[in-house]
């Protein structure tokens, strides 16, 4: 029920066909020097993204690489948290042969943040892979990823 409330609460259905301006006015935020800026603009998106489901996701080709990078990329802390919010919120938008190419490119990341010492972070991480792991039509093989993602997780385990 939440799914058809939210986009008519935002105005979604109207903004739809203004999306992909929209999304080009904001994207350069993406990329600005200043990092509460940057992360502004994440869940911005991010909340977009969720509301234009399951359609949408044309609009945002002018932001995904920027976000894609920044991901993948040297981001890191705050900015990498709201970047991977905003890449899984696009990832149910695309279609399964694009879900699993970026869900492969994005796990090497989480696997990397997977011992954050910021307790908030982990959780987005921790969200980011139940996210990646569970979209429907999407079955990629995580096999390589899963060994080194247990030996992180159980190397905090601090009860031991």
């Amino acid at each position: 029920m939440r799914e058809s409330i939210v986009p008519s609460a935002l105005g979604i259905p109207q903004l739809l066909p203004f999306l992909k301006p929209v999304l080009e006015a904001v994207g350069n935020d993406v990329t600005d020097e200043n990092e509460e800026v940057r992360i502004a603009t994440a869940l911005a998106l991010a909340a977009l993204a969720e509301a234009s489901a399951p359609n949408g996701i044309e609009s945002f080709e002018s932001v995904f690489m920027p976000l894609l990078k920044g991901v993948i990329g040297s981001r890191r802390g705050k900015v990498l948290a709201a970047f991977l919010i905003v890449f899984v919120s696009l990832i149910p938008l695309m279609d399964a042969a694009y879900a699993i190419h970026f869900t492969r490119e994005v796990m090497g990341v989480l696997v990397r943040e997977f011992d954050l010492p910021d307790e908030q972070e982990k959780q987005i991480v921790l969200k980011t892979v139940k996210q990646c792991t569970s979209i429907e039509g999407v079955k990629a093989d995580y096999n390589g990823f899963l060994p080194e993602m247990f030996k992180k997780f159980l190397s905090l385990d601090t009860s031991n």
